[in-house]
């Protein structure tokens, strides 16, 4: 993320309505210094947030969140790769960002895109995103747009109501002073015409240089979303060269126009244009929206209110800190508008606002990984509520003075105007994973929903035992208010990371991608970088950092699922025979159980328990068993075994009693049944909670 947002301090009780307005210096938002300067292709002066290039001479204890899914993780482009890509040139940070279809993963980094068929996850495309320079003349992916230079962080997204691919990427093009005609800035848009990225793109290009007071300023760090009507897209705006100024953040609003000539249709837009900086100069990212309708209309609003920004930089009061919400209303202008309204959410004191955010150490050496800011980095609005993820510094707890993935879920049910109402906080927490290493610092998140109210974050993680690499933890729509499940890393880092061509930042992200599987609008995707194995330094320089990025899936459902195996030793019964009765139960999921457990075996007259449940046995019938985690009771109709111990994620517990069987002078057959109640071990399937064996008795 490319700034550093200074904390203001909140005049409490002050609810602003802003109006759309544009060309208006604002303040609170400063640009982090340069990167020294390396051989650059056109795309001007490197800086945090742009993709730094470089060409060498020659070329060269709570639940466990699930597992990966079957095949995954999957790793996708990485830095030698990225160099192939432009011809030579070599960039950091990667800035991943993905989405998904039900048949295709789309990723992109600064500089390149990919596709994936979900199928087999065979790559079918990967190619730049701009070109590198008039030389090589390698075409990219915006070539129709006539893109300056490589371009810089690039986004994706899928609209799941449209079921297309939205990319967004930047252009800069610096000309060394300011203001120049030299100088231009571009927001680079394409949509894909459906689900398959190998089809048809439309394309187009924003204007997103602005002069401000005699000053040139550009585009950098976008937002990218979308509601039912249209695209969203946030900026935030520096100025060019040798200027240090910004001007705020500014939103575009891109009519989807399916069906009315517009930019889904193969058309062109009329993008509306505002100023959306603000009393609290927060850099700001808008809320995807989710659910037909979108957001709904409250006596405060038009018929159509579109999206939410959100930002967070730490802004405080001295005690509690605060995040920025402006909702969008009627952002087609059907009503007149769009119209703006900004208010604060209280969110306590979850932060030292007196710190900066500490920069991440790793495995093998001194050099740390860079974590960059407090900013918001997504958001999402789903069934009344807005749901966002940022980075804090814990004054408290295990995670006490580390860079610290934070969330947050907010109600808007009240109203969805937050001026009329402010949202109010309905749950929060850390994503620390102090569970995978001591002192883990968690960065870059990135926050997703599914239908069923259950929570996904993707983030970057490092720590002085382990190596900079990719995570995930979810949370079930029932767990307990404001806790988070086990981390699950799955692209370990796999070597000690340095590149930062010659600088003093040793870049990372600048973002991650977390979403929502459209397939079924219930598992989520990850994607994310982690540290390859190093690799040769580039010429004139002694770094031999890499990274690489990877896909991870997890499918849903995310409990446990419970079945019984049950045996009879012997199971050929000739008059009165001593037989033994085993139950295991295994878990299927690859998930911990959590809760009782409780198994029925139903009573019958023709056979009865030798003596009584014996919790100290380890063996029974020649079959270990696990009876001491389990308790014995009966009723009237039913034999009942229960346990509170947890079965782990993918393995089993065993009880068993020794029985004796006398059906006295009669034979046939008999069925002794086992039955896993309903619920038990927090499972919710129970086609598969019986299972059976059959007696064959005969008269002695």
């Amino acid at each position: 993320m490319i700034l550093t947002i200074q904390p203001l301090l909140l005049l409490l009780g002050v609810l602003l309505s802003l109006s759309p307005k544009v060309g208006v210096t604002q303040t609170g938002l400063v640009a982090e210094t340069p990167l020294p300067s390396v051989p650059l292709s056109s795309i001007g002066q490197p800086r945090q947030g742009e993709a730094v290039l470089i060409k060498p001479a020659q070329d060269s204890s709570a639940p466990l969140s699930p597992e990966p899914a079957s095949g995954f993780p999957v790793n996708a482009i990485d830095f030698d790769q990225q160099g192939v890509n432009t011809g030579g040139y070599y960039n950091i940070p990667p800035d991943p960002s993905g989405a998904v279809s039900a048949t295709h993963l789309v990723n992109v980094t600064n500089t390149s895109i990919e596709w994936y068929r979900r199928t087999d996850l065979v790559r079918e495309n990967t190619q730049l995103l701009g070109y590198s320079d008039i030389a090589t003349q390698l075409t990219g992916f915006f070539s129709a747009l006539n893109p300056a230079n490589l371009t810089f962080d690039p986004k994706v997204i899928y609209d799941q109501f449209e079921d297309r691919f939205v990319v967004v990427t930047l252009e800069r093009v610096n000309a060394g002073v300011n203001p120049s005609t030299g100088n231009n800035s571009r927001i680079l848009l394409a949509v894909s015409d459906d689900a398959d990225p190998n089809g048809t793109w439309h394309f187009q290009a924003l204007a997103s240089k602005f002069n401000v007071s005699g000053i040139d300023y550009w585009a950098d760090y976008p937002g990218l979303a979308v509601d039912e009507d249209a695209i969203y897209i946030t900026a935030n705006l520096f100025a060019f060269p040798p200027s240090t100024t910004d001007a705020g953040q500014r939103l575009w609003i891109i009519p989807k126009g399916s069906g009315s000539g517009g930019l889904y249709a193969g058309g062109s837009a009329t993008e509306t244009l505002l100023d959306v900086t603000g009393t609290y100069a927060t850099g700001k990212q808008p809320a995807h929206v989710f659910g037909a309708g979108g957001l709904p209309a409250s006596p405060d609003t038009t018929d159509n209110p579109g999206t939410v920004l959100v930002g967070y930089d730490g802004l405080s009061d001295g005690s509690d800190e605060f995040v920025s919400i402006i909702l969008v209303d009627d952002p087609l202008g059907e009503y007149g508008g769009p119209y703006l309204f900004q208010n604060v959410s209280s969110v306590g004191d979850i932060d030292n606002t007196a710190a900066s955010m500490p920069d991440a150490p790793q495995f093998g050496g001194s050099i740390l990984v860079e974590t960059n800011d407090r900013g918001v980095f997504n958001a999402v609005w789903r069934d009344a509520s807005l749901w966002t993820t940022a980075q804090v510094v814990p004054s408290t707890g295990p995670d006490t003075g580390q860079a610290t993935a934070h969330w947050w879920q907010f109600d808007t049910s009240a109203n969805i105007n937050p001026v009329s109402q402010a949202y109010s906080i309905v749950q929060q927490g850390n994503v620390g994973a102090e569970d995978y290493a001591v002192g883990t610092y968690t960065f870059m998140p990135s926050i997703a929903v599914n239908s069923a109210g259950d929570l996904a974050i993707g983030f970057s993680l490092s720590a002085s035992s382990t190596y900079a690499g990719a995570a995930y933890a979810i949370r079930l729509s029932e767990d307990t208010l404001g806790t988070i499940q086990d981390t699950v890393v799955y692209s370990p880092g796999l070597d000690y990371y340095q590149r930062d061509f010659g600088g003093s930042q040793n870049r990372w992200g600048d973002y991650s991608a977390t979403v929502v599987d459209p397939a079924d609008d219930l598992g989520f995707l990850f994607f994310n970088e982690h540290a390859m194995e190093q690799g040769t330094p580039l010429p004139g320089s002694t770094e031999l950092g890499r990274w690489r990025t990877s896909w991870a899936q997890i499918e849903h459902p995310f409990v446990p699922d419970l079945t019984p195996i049950l045996t009879a030793t012997p199971n050929l019964m000739t008059g009165a025979t001593n037989y033994a009765i085993t139950v295991r139960v295994r878990e299927l999921n690859d998930i911990d159980t959590e809760g009782s457990i409780t198994v029925f075996i139903p009573k019958d007259s023709r056979w009865t328990l030798d003596g009584s449940y014996d919790p100290t046995a380890t063996l029974v019938g020649g079959v270990a068993v696990d009876n001491a985690d389990w308790a014995y009771a009966d009723n009237d109709t039913q034999h009942v075994f229960s346990t509170s111990v947890a079965i782990g994620a993918g393995t089993s517990s065993t009880f068993g009693i020794d029985a004796t069987w006398d059906a006295g002078q009669t034979q046939g057959k008999y069925s002794i049944t086992s039955q896993i109640s309903a619920g038990s071990g927090s499972e919710d399937r129970i086609d598969n909670n019986v299972d059976a064996e059959v007696l064959d008795y005969f008269i002695n």
